[in-house]
């Protein structure tokens, strides 16, 4: 009877032991399938503290998931988007099946920098990785075993945004410096149809920069507007990003954005910029070749002193 109870201890401690090892496992897995996830989607690097899964209960929450910048603009800011806390609830009887239902997720100090140099800016080139996404076929995101997942409501209060756009003289174009934040937002059926975890990462990202054009507008400056309009063009189509806008401008009681007016102004703006390159590159091109006539110049110059010094002038010749 004693073998008996002590064979049944040993085996709820070895039960344990494995279901402890076995949530841990879990989170290490969830933790690198978010991370692969996003920065296949950004083309950046990410860092995640961890995410912790609750299978029983049915909850999960992710802690300090820090998209960086590209490496052009680390200097001048670490992070494009920061999330400070995430909280979700999951349908366990979605678990083992192709489409993983997440009712609701909510996330806490959500900061997103939006920074312009030299006539480049992180958030367009961000938005144009986010672009290729779009009819893949096959997404190279293999981290959650093929599952697709949808999200039915995300709830963000905080939202902080911050703005660094240096001046640009030649354009006229002044800079900003701007830390806001956004109302409350609430986000529903992100990932419809069910999609790929990069692409939920994508359209998070899209659907955060959406609520910053719609609520901030013209607050942001006359770059940073339309080149964040144009990339989500890009994203989204011009079409249903105007319907977006719209949307939620309405519902705020805010002014619409134009996508078509702001998609105009950033061509503007970039054959401004086309017309600046190309006046410098003409420049540079005549300065190279006037530094190329000194040049010659100049040893046409030492070849007549040389000449002269030894005696090798034409007069010489002739006697």
């Amino acid at each position: 009877m004693k073998l008996l109870i002590k064979l049944v201890v040993v085996l709820v401690l070895l039960v344990a032991i494995g279901a402890v090892a076995g949530f841990v496992y879990m989170d290490k897995i969830a933790t690198a399938a978010v991370k692969k996830a996003t920065a296949y989607a950004t083309q950046c690097e990410v860092e995640v503290g961890k995410v912790d899964v609750k299978p029983i209960s049915g909850e999960a929450t992710i802690s300090e998931l820090d998209i960086k910048n590209p490496e052009k603009f680390r200097e001048i800011h670490d992070s494009f988007l920061v999330l400070g806390t995430g909280e979700a609830g999951v349908s366990l009887g979605t678990l083992r099946s192709d489409l993983v239902e997440i009712p609701k997720v909510g996330a806490t100090g959500v900061v997103v920098s939006l920074i312009g140099r030299d006539g480049e800016t992180n958030y367009e080139t961000i938005l144009e990785s986010l672009k290729r996404l779009q009819g893949e076929e096959a997404p190279a995101d293999t981290a959650a075993d093929g599952k697709e997942f949808i999200i039915r409501t995300v709830d963000l209060p905080d939202v902080k945004v911050i703005v660094d756009m240096d001046e640009d003289p030649a354009l006229g174009l002044m800079p900003v410096q701007l830390e806001l934040t956004l109302k409350p937002i609430t986000l529903t059926d992100v990932g419809q149809g069910g999609v790929p975890l990069s692409q939920i990462s994508a359209d998070l990202i899209a659907d955060i920069l959406v609520q910053v054009v719609a609520q901030l507008g013209n607050q942001l400056g006359d770059r940073v507007l339309s080149g964040l309009t144009s990339g989500l063009a890009g994203v989204l189509g011009p079409d249903v990003l105007q319907g977006q806008l719209s949307d939620i401008t309405a519902s705020l009681g805010l002014d619409s954005i134009n996508v078509s007016g702001q998609l105009e102004r950033a061509g503007e703006l970039g054959t401004a910029v086309g017309e600046q390159l190309e006046g410098l590159g003409d420049r540079a091109g005549e300065a190279v070749e006037g530094v190329n006539d000194a040049i010659g110049g100049a040893r046409d110059q030492l070849r007549g002193v040389g000449g002269g010094l030894l005696g090798g002038g034409d007069d010489d010749e002739e006697e």
